[in-house]
């Protein structure tokens, strides 16, 4: 399951909860591509994401999926130099989300910076122990590295 698709119930859920009707100015669709609901592409997802902030319309914990979802879509295209002030200020606004943090071991893992990535995805573990994609990060980057007993330890933990 993608980080995208593991939050699309929450925010389809806040989206139908938060959008008062037709008249106001954040427009469902936009909510809809930022939280990855009908395979929006990603450009779409940052449009719905960016209006979705722009609103100020969702609480802190909410606003953090929302910059996360977005640096999704900029690392789905490669722009990870976008990504990483997306990932920081969804860090400030949901530390506890571990999902925040499975997306910052993600940028730091392609941008050749495993030592952060590790410690982002054991910051996730940490914060929620069934996270598996936390294990899943950290034991490919200690199998790059040859270290391959504690990839061993992350992959049968």
């Amino acid at each position: 399951m993608t980080q995208r698709r593991s939050r699309f119930g929450m925010l389809l859920l806040l989206g139908a909860l938060a959008i008062p009707g037709p008249a106001t100015a954040l427009d469902q669709k936009m909510v809809n591509w930022c939280i990855g609901k009908n395979s929006p592409t990603n450009d779409q997802m940052i449009q719905g994401c960016t209006a979705a902030i722009a609103s100020r319309k969702f609480k802190t914990e909410i606003l953090g999926t929302l910059y996360l979802n977005r640096a999704i879509a900029y690392m789905n295209m490669g722009q990870y130099s976008r990504a990483e002030p997306e990932l920081e200020q969804a860090v400030r606004l949901a530390p506890l989300d571990p999902l925040v943090h499975l997306g910052l071991s993600r940028l730091y893992g392609n941008t050749g910076q495993p030592d952060k990535a590790i410690e982002a995805a054991s910051v996730a573990v940490t914060l929620n122990p069934k996270t598996t994609l936390g294990y899943y990060n950290r034991a490919n980057i200690f199998f790059q590295r040859g270290e391959n007993e504690r990839a061993i330890e992350d992959f049968t933990g």
